[in-house]
């Protein structure tokens, strides 16, 4: 075979053998997205309402939706905490000893603003389960370093108070704290109760 036939071979086998891999890569993203995700979650220590220090470790054997937001959110956060609700509620018509088993946890990444008393007021609008954490700054940080969640201050304009930018994700964790999904803020009440329905046993 004459040389230029074999270095076109030898291409084409190359070109087949990477559009395969691509392929396979492509299918995989689809269809096994955890599989390409970095690790979310992982250890935390903070408070709750009542100054009691919380850890991971107390939500061992729950499922758990997790939320980073605050209290002075416009917008996002308290439809966000609505939608959970709403889920949770729905889900427990359907499944209730599995809807017991899911915890809604809200972290605060604004807590010079975000007191226990603004918390307990504040979460008195949502589901009665959630549990409202808080703590110092550098212990927020380090929990939503843990779940990929970014937030910095806005300065407010004209004299207003700032506001916060931030990840606006809610998380669902499995009974051993490992990451099962998350929920975007364009996916509604249905489709959240429809993924608990599905991933919670």
């Amino acid at each position: 075979m004459p040389r230029h036939q074999i270095r076109n071979l030898l291409l084409g086998l190359i070109s087949a053998v990477c559009l395969g891999f691509t392929g396979f890569v492509a299918y995989s993203l689809v269809t096994q997205p955890a599989l390409f995700q970095p690790p979310i979650g992982g250890p935390f220590a903070l408070a709750d309402v009542n100054g009691k220090r919380v850890t991971e470790a107390d939500f061992e054997g729950r499922y758990r939706l997790i939320y980073f937001g605050y209290t002075y959110c416009p917008d996002v956060c308290p439809t966000e905490l609505i939608e959970m609700t709403h889920a949770l509620e729905a889900f427990a018509l359907e499944a209730p000893e599995a809807a017991e088993r899911v915890t809604p946890i809200f972290i605060t990444v604004d807590p010079s603003r975000d007191t226990p008393a603004a918390l307990r007021a504040y979460m008195a609008h949502f589901h009665p389960r959630f549990v409202a954490l808080s703590g110092s700054e550098a212990e927020i940080a380090a929990a939503a370093q843990g779940f990929k969640v970014t937030y910095r201050k806005i300065p407010g304009e004209d004299g207003q108070d700032y506001l916060m930018d931030h990840t606006a994700y809610v998380f669902l964790m499995g009974p051993e704290g490992r990451y099962v999904t998350h929920f975007t803020a364009q996916e509604d009440t249905a489709a959240m109760t429809r993924q608990l329905a599905r991933l919670v046993q």
